[in-house]
């Protein structure tokens, strides 16, 4: 049963992983099991995932079914971890992607930054409206030093998006959008920018397609205004 059971679970994993490595006698008493092990960004190696085959439990429990033939069988019980430790798997997609996590996967969404004092009551509303929408908020109310040396020290959060408002951006009831590379997107309605973002978490996006999307939506309101 034991040789049997390992060469389908050899067998079944080769299906969808291309090393397969059998260790003798490297398995618990109770049966043969498959060890998914995940290689990082920086080259370390993780176990992932885990398959156990367990022919002890279902024996001493009298686990038993009613075969085709009307014969009564004992069944193979299968523990298995999909994802392994929650810790271990973050770390994994952290080390992955070096920290500049997807939009819909951040803890950081949106940084929002007020251009000066004045705009700060329009910071905190924008700031609000986010939060109320789910997002993951974080506001630099402080303007302490320029503009620009703000968003650099914020661009080392590894924030998703920065959010810049003036007086132009509260008369307008909008954002000045930015990336995490610093990229200025344009001037959005707040409106459309939590639409997208809404967008965004359900289909997965990644920096390209969030860049792209904004791109599409300016030219699609410049579109509008001239027609």
């Amino acid at each position: 049963m034991w040789k049997n059971a390992q060469e389908a679970l050899v067998n079944s994993s080769r299906k969808s992983i291309n090393i397969v490595t059998v260790k003798e006698e490297a398995a618990p008493y109770y049966g043969p099991r498959a060890d998914i092990i995940m290689r990082d960004g920086h080259g370390r190696y993780h176990l992932f995932a885990r398959i156990q085959l367990d022919f002890e439990l279902p024996e001493r429990f009298d686990l038993g079914f009613m075969s085709e033939d009307g014969q009564r069988q004992r069944p193979i019980l299968i523990h298995r971890s999909v994802t392994g430790p929650v810790e271990t798997f973050l770390a994994i997609v952290d080390s992955e992607c070096n920290g500049f996590w997807p939009f819909w996967m951040s803890p950081n969404h949106v940084v929002v930054m007020p251009v000066s004092l004045v705009s700060v009551p329009y910071a905190r509303k924008i700031q609000q409206q986010l939060t109320e929408a789910e997002f993951q908020v974080q506001a630099d109310m402080s303007c302490v030093g320029s503009l620009n040396r703000r968003i650099k020290n914020t661009v080392v959060t590894k924030c998703n998006f920065i959010l810049v408002v003036g007086k132009n951006e509260a008369a307008n009831g909008t954002v000045n959008v930015r990336t995490r590379n610093d990229i200025v997107l344009g001037e959005f309605l707040v409106e459309d920018v939590i639409k997208l973002f809404r967008v965004f978490m359900k289909e997965h996006t990644n920096d390209a397609q969030c860049a792209d999307a904004f791109t599409k939506l300016r030219v699609t309101d410049a579109g509008k205004c001239c027609s």
